[in-house]
């Protein structure tokens, strides 16, 4: 594709269009009990200025040594710089890159790539379960619009986040939502939605839920954000997906600049528990979720900048927890959607589940079984998990039952949440090498367990292949030896008997 587009490249580097701070991207490190910040000027990764960064004393054991020590993030600082201090007043957030650039992606004749005028080349990529961001990820988004995180190096524009341009917005909308939608927003996320037809879409979409009081939105007004990413099409041990929720503000342009309070164990996706940017935690090319799944995700607007810098400063004792303790678990009552549920309830806003009328009407809540569980990440026995998967309603540690529960609460319960709007969001994911996904399973008993003794026996198996095929490569190894590893190999599904009993056990779900 050689023609170019010459449309002006939207820059948006060092400062925010945030009228109360400025934001600053660079790196943490410590350097004789001090924290510091290297932040970087005008996008260039050789250009920058060391300042020591000075924070209310609370945020002391969050910039903790995790965190401090993680050369490879980039951060983003709301602050201001007064001689060699970096001011800031809450945590810092992870981005992809140095700067955003918002522009069309194009592909010339020689496989060069272009933003606007920009030559331009992706970043930094690894295989994740035998599959990268590829030759079919990058050709997507040619000749498409896209909201880019990157940084210059010589001439040249790298790449390492990508998502639609103006999908996060409540400006114009260039991705409408379908007549059915438009119909029933709410009966569409909960019914039509799920379908593979639709979760495995690769057209993104926003519409409306909810409006209330002919609310306009305004520059400043501050937002609340719960995403679902779903299931992963190549892993059923992540097909219960992941959930998050976060915060965000309304820009001069309408755009949201926001965030998520992102609970991660630690894994080869390299994802830092922190709060993360949305360009970051969608498109990252590593880390991002739409690498590996479609997300789902709801804007509630017009909730007060109080309450939630008030929440987010909850949420860090959660995020602290899980990037410094060693033994902590996910379980049934402590995971991304549990300590989500949990943090937001501090501020009034929950899901359908934990209204009044829903609690009278629940089995559960007749039930003469404890619902306590240990908090802290520990493990606990089966029948204690038993007990408090019997006793609480799933919506509090399912990430898609939650998802769903607030959509329902931002529909009906609007005016007591305090929130003017609410828009959803569909990103599709990425197109690769890598098997589609699509919805995340909503009931565990069942359907949840089906799945987590399907992928526990299938690890298992992979385990065993993986032994006979050392066996078979050592020199030292028996003839009984050998003998038991061909055996096992003999009974090894190939690689498409595996991806069909992945298919057909993970495309029940819907």
């Amino acid at each position: 594709m050689k023609n170019i587009c010459c449309l002006a490249l939207m820059t948006l580097v060092v400062f925010s269009t945030n009228t109360q701070a400025e934001s600053y991207r660079g790196k943490l490190f410590k350097k004789d009990g001090v924290v510091k910040a290297k932040i970087h000027i005008d996008g260039q990764v050789d250009n920058f200025k060391v300042t020591q960064l000075k924070f209310p004393k609370r945020y002391n054991k969050y910039l903790d040594k995790v965190l401090v020590n993680s050369p490879n993030y980039v951060f983003e600082f709301d602050g201001e710089i007064s001689e060699n201090n970096l001011i800031i007043d809450k945590m810092p957030r992870v981005v992809a890159d140095l700067e955003d650039r918002v522009g069309v992606l194009t592909k010339s004749a020689d496989g060069s790539f272009y933003l606007n005028d920009q030559k331009a080349e992706f970043g930094r990529t690894k295989k994740i379960y035998g599959t990268k961001f590829d030759k079919k990820s990058r050709d997507y988004f040619v000749g498409k619009k896209v909201h880019t995180q990157g940084h210059m190096e010589d001439n040249t524009y790298i790449i390492n986040a990508i998502i639609p341009a103006n999908l996060f917005t409540v400006g114009d909308n260039p991705y409408p939502a379908n007549k059915k939608f438009e119909k029933n927003p709410l009966k569409y996320i909960l019914k039509e939605m799920p379908k593979n037809k639709n979760s495995q879409s690769l057209e993104p979409f926003r519409g409306t839920i909810r409006h209330r009081d002919n609310y306009q939105a305004t520059p400043g007004d501050h937002v609340f954000v719960v995403t679902l990413s779903g299931r992963q099409g190549d892993i059923p041990g992540s097909a219960a997906g992941h959930f998050a929720i976060g915060m965000g503000e309304v820009q001069k342009d309408l755009s949201i600049k926001g965030e998520t309070f992102n609970f991660y164990f630690k894994g080869e996706k390299e994802v830092l528990a922190s709060n993360t940017d949305l360009v970051s935690y969608f498109g990252h090319l590593i880390q991002g979720q739409v690498n590996y799944r479609p997300t789902y995700t709801l804007i509630g607007y017009a909730r007060s900048k109080e309450d939630m810098m008030k929440v987010r400063d909850i949420f860090e004792e959660q995020l602290h927890r899980v990037r410094t303790e060693e033994g902590l678990e996910i379980t049934p009552f402590y995971n991304c959607t549990t300590t989500s549920n949990d943090t937001m309830r501090e501020i009034g806003i929950k899901g359908a589940h934990e209204f009044a009328i829903s609690n009278i009407l629940d089995y559960q809540f007749y039930l003469p079984l404890s619902q306590k569980a240990p908090k802290d990440g520990t493990d606990a026995s089966k029948l204690s998990q038993l007990r408090y998967i019997l006793k609480r309603d799933s919506e509090h540690y399912v990430p898609r039952k939650a998802f769903e529960s607030f959509a329902k609460a931002m529909v009906y319960q609007s005016k007591r949440l305090k929130l003017k709007r609410t828009d959803y969001i569909f990103l599709p994911q990425t197109p690769s090498e890598r098997k589609m996904g699509g919805i995340s399973y909503d009931e565990v008993l069942a359907e949840g367990n089906k799945i987590v003794n399907f992928s526990k026996a299938r690890d298992e198996r992979i385990a065993k292949e993986k032994e006979a095929r050392k066996v078979l490569a050592d020199e030292s190894s028996t003839q009984e030896e050998i003998n038991a590893a061909k055996e096992v190999l003999a009974k090894a599904p190939s690689k498409e008997e595996d991806e069909k009993q992945i298919d057909e056990l993970l495309y029940s779900i819907d």
